[in-house]
């Protein structure tokens, strides 16, 4: 569940959290402390996504988050968590969210 990203991530030792939307979706409201890497751009800047540790991913809804999890999965990264409903069910669940590009 969304809400529970937070709490897990701060016991992890290392994770990021990959936002495959559009810079454009980005760059509007994003997951704090997300890179972004947008669905079409993720074999080419596969080098940018850690190898080792946990790596949340999630895109505009529930399909582009599940497209894109099989895709990172496809690609060898194991270390996968969803973030249920992507985007949509974090911002419904009213947590946090920062603007802007990083």
């Amino acid at each position: 569940a969304p809400e529970k990203v937070i709490e897990l991530q701060a016991t992890l030792v290392r994770s990021v959290i990959v936002d495959v939307r559009s810079d454009r979706e980005y760059r509007e409201g994003h997951v704090p402390g997300s890179i972004n890497i947008p669905f079409t751009r993720l074999e080419k800047d596969r080098s940018t996504i850690p190898s080792i540790g946990s790596i949340f991913v999630y895109g505009a809804n529930e399909s582009d988050t599940f497209q894109a999890g099989t895709r990172l999965f496809d690609m060898g990264f194991f270390g996968l968590r969803i973030i249920t409903g992507g985007f949509e069910a974090w911002k419904a669940k009213n947590l946090p969210v920062e603007a802007g590009q990083k």
